[in-house]
């Protein structure tokens, strides 16, 4: 199923709490799916989910086709002792 566009102009800014850091702008694409997963974890009664374990909860939905579009062109950061 394909609900998201890979227009990349199409890209939403994503504001931080971080006094002086400038804001992210991710894909609009990206930023659908993210929120229409979060949205599917959060209980709607009770005592809601710890934000320490939304990454795992969101990532426990995706679908593997979702989890390598996300991750396309990004590498871990390498380190180097010198």
């Amino acid at each position: 199923m394909r609900f998201y566009s890979e227009d990349k102009q199409n890209k939403v800014v994503c504001q931080t709490p971080t006094p002086g850091k400038q804001p992210t702008r991710i894909d609009r694409w990206k930023y659908d799916l993210i929120r229409m997963h979060i949205h599917g974890v959060l209980p709607t009664d009770g005592k809601g989910i710890p934000f320490k374990d939304l990454v795992r909860l969101v990532g426990e939905t995706l679908s593997n086709e979702e989890k390598s579009r996300l991750v396309v062109g990004i590498s871990p950061q390498r380190l180097l002792k010198v």
